[in-house]
């Protein structure tokens, strides 16, 4: 790409910036809802500067943390006027971004260099949250004093948080500063069929050693959905993390399976298969309109033991108790151990939120767990990294519920033994980061 051609690349780019950071950070919208948004009503670009302005805007949320410097120094902190940057403030943050994160089209790169003066010996790419010296020159040569640190990368509220679980938070820090592959689930015994078709569209790919059929994904040029062994429901999209929560409940061929908080159902559709569509699994959502794609899932897969009903959360009802060989419980959370996939996700996030969040897991708990049959399982997961919403609040349910006992499994990443839970952390598997407990109901 010419600097000619760079340009009006770049003029795109701000334009998306501008409208993403307002989005998210004025409006507390998802950044993938916002881009998807903008794309929608600007319909000029084509599928390479979609993908070129995707990859601006999630690079400036995962350096957030240290770009807001930049942005204070041209609109109040208190209150900053995201639509009100300047081009050029623009492209010092997205320069900026491009150096942390080594993920920018060069040619982009190369213009926002040449526009801003900026000699070369500043730009080499960093990608390391250890390098702050290095960060902190850049940020110096646009105007920012201060000297900036690895922990302004997360909420300052958050690190007491991950402080309870871990002795350090610099490595876990790192892993959010780094985009997460993509897993799949296999689905088909014809795997020969499924990897020709990757190699035909150079689709790299490899499997993991320990979870079997977790395949991880890199570098795909083309969409995984538009693949025809998609269509014919050969794999699923889904993080080995999530992988995990499934094989440690354990379903078996005939069984009765409760997922009560099932989204758009990729534990479902992992749970028919380990049960290979025998017995019955009742998915459910307070939210009842994602049950309509699980539906859809589940015909493509060819999955017919699977029964989508609504269910509010509440106590249930008599006659729904001790109904079910295992619950699983994908709890909502703050979703923190998401921040890889989703970086936007630490700056819209709020102790207030998680306080709220807490209130819910603990009554999802005790509403759903009835419905276990004695000696049956009770599954509880999220995707956070906080002991509050996993470790405690399962040793808070255990206290008023002696009736439920940690059950010790293997993890399936590493053949380590636990006591019950587990929590995951990226550097297990080049994952999401989630927690996992197994209860057993006694007899």
């Amino acid at each position: 790409m010419s600097k000619d051609l760079a340009k009006p690349q770049a003029i795109a780019c701000y334009g998306i910036l501008k409208f993403a950071l307002n989005a998210v950070l004025k409006e507390n919208r998802p950044a993938d809802k916002a881009v998807t948004y903008y794309f929608k009503n600007n319909k000029k670009y084509g599928s390479r500067d979609r993908r070129i302005m995707y990859e601006v805007v999630f690079s400036v949320f995962r350096w957030y943390g240290w770009l807001k410097e930049i942005i204070y120094l041209h609109t109040p902190e208190d209150q900053p006027d995201f639509l009100t940057l300047s081009s050029k403030t623009l492209s010092k943050i997205a320069l900026s971004a491009g150096i942390f994160d080594g993920s920018i089209e060069a040619a982009l790169m190369e213009y926002w260099k040449y526009e801003l003066n900026v000699p070369e010996t500043l730009c080499r790419t960093i990608q390391s949250v250890f390098n702050e010296d290095e960060a902190s020159k850049i940020l110096s040569f646009f105007g920012v004093s201060k000297k900036i640190s690895y922990s302004a990368l997360i909420p300052e509220w958050a690190h007491e948080k991950i402080k309870q679980t871990l002795s350090t938070e610099k490595e876990l820090i790192k892993w959010y500063q780094t985009r997460p592959p993509i897993w799949l689930r296999i689905q088909t015994a014809d795997t020969e069929k499924l990897f020709k078709e990757f190699s035909k569209n150079e689709i790299q790919y490899f499997s993991s050693e320990t979870v079997k059929d977790a395949v991880c994904i890199k570098n795909a040029k083309v969409s995984l959905y538009s693949l025809k062994s998609f269509e014919s429901g050969f794999f699923e999209i889904q993080d080995i993390a999530s992988q995990v929560i499934g094989i440690v409940a354990g379903a078996k061929p005939g069984e009765r399976w409760w997922d009560c908080c099932a989204g758009a159902g990729g534990k479902s559709l992992q749970l028919s298969s380990m049960m290979q569509n025998k017995g019955r699994i009742v998915a459910s959502d307070i939210r009842e309109y994602k049950l309509d794609d699980l539906k859809k899932r589940a015909k493509r897969n060819e999955k017919s033991n699977i029964e989508c009903k609504a269910w509010d959360g509440k106590a249930l009802r008599s006659n729904k108790a001790e109904s079910f060989d295992g619950v699983l419980i994908d709890a909502p959370c703050s979703c923190s151990g998401t921040w890889r996939r989703n970086p936007d996700a630490r700056w819209r996030l709020s102790p207030e939120e998680i306080e709220e969040l807490l209130s819910i897991q603990f009554s999802i708990l005790e509403n759903a767990s009835s419905a276990v049959k004695k000696g049956g399982f009770l599954i509880y997961a999220t995707c956070s990294v906080f002991d509050e919403e996993n470790s405690l609040m399962i040793k808070e349910f255990l206290k008023n519920h002696s009736e439920f006992t940690l059950e010790s499994f293997v993890n399936p990443l590493d053949g380590s033994s636990t006591d019950g839970m587990l929590q995951i952390y990226p550097w297990m598997s080049d994952c999401d980061a989630m927690f996992v407990a197994k209860m057993q109901k006694s007899s």
